[in-house]
């Protein structure tokens, strides 16, 4: 979060029926660093090529992906972005 473009905030989800509250990291739209609606093939050549300060963000997509793995979840839009990176 070093360029403020996720805002933190607490919501309250449910998980296995109990309602808990987690915190989330929203982007701001106006922020210029929010690349905005972009298409799936831009993207995935954008994911595919960044690299900043902390990494790829190949790398930064692979490890959400591994992480929401790790605790049970399987988000079939990330999986079908990843496949698209090159």
């Amino acid at each position: 979060m070093l360029t403020a473009v996720y805002q933190p905030q607490w919501i309250s989800v449910e998980v296995d029926t109990k309602v808990s509250t987690a915190l989330t990291f929203v982007v701001d739209e106006t922020h210029p660093q929010c690349a905005g609606d972009l298409s799936e093939e831009a993207q995935a050549a954008m994911i595919g090529s960044a690299t900043g300060q902390l990494g790829s963000c190949r790398d930064y997509l692979v490890n959400t992906i591994n992480a929401l793995r790790n605790a049970g979840i399987h988000d079939p839009t990330l999986e079908d972005l990843m496949r698209r990176v090159n």
